[in-house]
């Protein structure tokens, strides 16, 4: 009787061992696979800088309008069967070089040097009218009121909120002071950032 006990405490420490192989295993197995998603979409960001060519100093180049001008396709998110955000995702010329910001999902490369080798790699939270940690980024953001409702869908950045009023309006406003047609409103998001690598 106790042989036969015996075997059953072989036979289960035997599947206990081989549970903790294949999670070891399936785990290394998915950081490898996220580690090749993160290095996609550094290279989606560079190739985004690097096709999309500016010719003035202190210019944004948003990939909504890099698609609309025909200059560069949808990036389609490493992450998800998703696009990355085409109004968060910009090439901005400052001081003679070239940055770039890359949002798929959660993921985000912000305003990193377009000529470095490394980029920096976040996950983001959605934008918060307050603070939920204490790694965070914070941002003024726009949107325009008219009847007492919002324009556009979203609070956006500057300048993409005038690109985003000018296709609403069939205008060409280049400042906040000059829009008419409706209130232009502020507010000071938040959103949670956390480094990924």
């Amino acid at each position: 009787m106790n042989n036969k006990g015996f075997a059953k405490f072989e036979v289960l420490t035997v599947l206990v061992l081989i549970v903790v192989v294949i999670s070891i295993l399936l785990s290394a197995i998915l950081k490898i696979a996220n580690n090749q998603k993160l290095n996609l979409m550094v290279t989606d960001a560079k190739n985004f800088s690097n096709n999309v060519i500016l010719e003035s100093d202190n210019s944004v180049y948003y990939l909504r309008d890099a698609i609309k001008d025909e200059l560069y396709d949808n990036i389609k998110s490493p992450f998800s069967s998703n696009n990355c955000d085409v109004d968060e995702s910009k090439i901005e010329i400052r001081n003679n070089r070239k940055y770039v910001t890359l949002k798929c999902d959660e993921y985000l490369i912000y305003d990193e040097e377009s000529s470095n080798d490394t980029f920096n790699i976040y996950t983001v939270s959605d934008w918060l009218s307050s603070k939920n940690s204490d790694k965070y980024q914070k941002m003024v953001r726009y949107n325009c009121e008219k009847n007492g409702k919002n324009v556009l869908d979203s609070y956006y950045e500057e300048n993409s909120f005038l690109n985003h009023i000018n296709e609403v309006y069939a205008k060409e406003y280049t400042s906040l002071n000059e829009v008419e047609d409706c209130l232009v409103v502020k507010r000071t998001l938040f959103r949670d950032m956390k480094l990924v690598r």
